[in-house]
């Protein structure tokens, strides 16, 4: 699982999460960033940024 501070910036609302390792991974999900520019996968925590080019 990983650290609930992790933060990967993307260029896109929409992202894929699939926890980014073959064996501690999860079931992969699509997820929609919405208006607070950011989204937490439910699964491992991992945020996702909108970045500035976005």
């Amino acid at each position: 699982m990983l650290d609930d501070t992790e933060t990967t910036l993307v260029p896109d609302r929409n992202v894929v999460c699939d926890g980014g390792d073959v064996s501690l991974g999860h079931p992969r999900v699509h997820l929609k960033i919405g208006h607070s520019q950011e989204i937490t996968c439910p699964y491992c925590g991992r945020c996702y940024k909108l970045s500035q080019d976005g």
